[in-house]
């Protein structure tokens, strides 16, 4: 009789458990993930892919030249000391406590690739402010003229409220760089409620 309650109640929070994280699950949270759309500059969209560039011969924007995947990708270019680009996306109201992965497909552009690449999530509490970021930082010159797939995700911190995801390059030695990127997502895997769900089990399996 025990055995048999026991796999019903454990059925059952499972099943709760999945049931409430369903709807999200897999599911893309970034508009226009293949930048088929204009990637503005400096707009107040933010829930949009917004370009931004600093120093001479910057510019982040859409291209035709080769995406992976439907009729644009992200262009980024930058040449000079001291120079950056890039494009982010913000996400409004997020889980804190779930993990959220950011991916893409990057290659290398035309020219010399001597520039910094990075990709990263930052955390935004409720006043606007960065409360921490998950970023990698890798040379542009280990990109290759084929698309690879790159991602870096993190756990929400607790005080967040929203995520900005980013790609960008930079060359502050000098020299230029050149990056195109297609096929973005931001996608959430939620654990808080999964975890409670697994904690019912075991509380469960005790009283056996």
């Amino acid at each position: 009789m025990k055995t048999k309650l026991f796999g019903s109640v454990a059925a059952a929070a499972l099943g709760l458990a999945m049931s409430f994280g369903a709807t999200d699950v897999n599911a893309n949270l970034l508009s226009d993930a293949g930048y088929e759309g204009t990637v503005g500059q400096n707009t107040n969209d933010e829930e949009a892919w917004n370009g931004f560039a600093g120093g001479p011969a910057t510019v982040a924007i859409e291209s035709t030249v080769a995406p992976l995947s439907g009729l644009q990708h992200l262009d980024m270019t930058t040449s000079g000391l001291n120079a950056f680009s890039g494009a982010f996306q913000w996400e409004r109201g997020i889980t804190p406590g779930d993990l959220y992965t950011f991916s893409f497909s990057a290659r290398a552009g035309v020219g010399v690739q001597d520039a910094a690449f990075e990709y990263r999530i930052e955390w935004i509490n409720a006043g606007g402010g960065e409360v921490s970021r998950d970023q990698i930082i890798i040379p542009a010159a280990s990109l290759t003229s084929l698309y690879q797939p790159f991602s870096v995700g993190g756990f929400a911190p607790l005080d967040a409220v929203d995520a900005k995801v980013v790609t960008a390059i930079a060359t502050f030695p000098g020299s230029t760089g050149n990056v195109y990127v297609d096929d973005a997502s931001l996608v959430p895997e939620p654990t808080s409620l999964g975890l409670l769900g697994l904690g019912g089990l075991a509380m469960l399996r005790r009283k056996r």
